[in-house]
């Protein structure tokens, strides 16, 4: 469905559904790898820094610990990372990219930048900074309201 018009729409609805269409533009371009939109986003967590406990990564993706421990159970089976318990306390879960994950690093940069480019194509780069400074008030506002 092509939106025309703004006119009736809700702002979240639009939230909504360019996250669903980045999703899928972002699941089409990396199937042929193997990879799920849901491995996809624990392994950009996981690049931007290696050796994190699952609690950590739970936390940042802001998913839930079952949903969590899902995707790393995927990302383990195909090899992308392993874990370990932690030697101070066993109770902890340290996850670890291997070096087939790490491989991995460039492919999925470029597939996050082409997609962003794609949807971003027709802004001007004034318009792409208040979409971001926008995006960033919300988000931090919502945030401030879940600690509360």
């Amino acid at each position: 469905m092509k939106i025309a018009s703004t006119e009736g729409i809700r702002t979240g609805y639009l939230i909504h559904r360019i996250e669903r269409l980045l999703q899928r533009e972002i699941q089409m371009r990396l199937s042929h790898l193997g990879i799920t939109f849901s491995m996809f986003h624990f392994l950009r967590l996981l690049l931007r820094e290696d050796s994190r406990k699952h609690k950590e990564i739970t936390a940042e993706s802001g998913l839930t610990p079952s949903t969590t421990a899902s995707a790393m159970k995927s990302l383990e089976k195909e090899g992308l990372i392993s874990r370990r318990r932690g030697t101070l306390d066993s109770r902890e879960i340290y996850v670890y990219l291997t070096p087939k994950a790490l491989e991995l690093r460039a492919v999925l940069d470029e597939v996050s930048n082409e997609v962003i480019f794609k949807a971003m194509g027709n802004l001007s780069s004034e318009q792409v900074k208040v979409l971001q400074m926008s995006l960033v008030q919300m988000a931090s506002a919502l945030e401030g309201s879940a600690k509360e």
